[in-house]
């Protein structure tokens, strides 16, 4: 498989621990909700604004990809092109290895 087919680029939503809120964000023209960020609404931490670590994602694509196991988006979205650079790497180099192989 592929990486476009593993590591897709997925939209996703925030899931915040209860008591938390969705962050609104606003650009003069239009409000969004962060896909990274929460507000927080319990105890000392009331109203500061704290990163996600949990997310929905939208299955109507792909059901199950990297990208949603292991939740590669926001801070580790880096991961994503990273798998894909070492999947074709390590495939540039086993095509002349198992070619060298299939002679013995």
């Amino acid at each position: 498989m592929g990486g476009a087919y593993l590591t897709p680029n997925m939209d996703h939503t925030c899931l915040p621990p209860e008591g938390g809120m969705p962050l609104h964000l606003s650009d003069g023209n239009s409000t969004t909700v962060s896909k990274c960020t929460y507000l927080a609404k319990m105890g000392d931490r009331e109203g500061q604004v704290l990163p996600c670590t949990h997310w929905s994602f939208n299955k109507t694509t792909y059901d199950n990809t990297l990208t949603s196991e292991f939740e590669l988006v926001c801070d580790y979205d880096f991961l994503r092109p990273t798998y894909s650079s070492v999947y074709f790497f390590s495939a540039c180099l086993a095509a002349p290895l198992s070619g060298w192989l299939s002679d013995r």
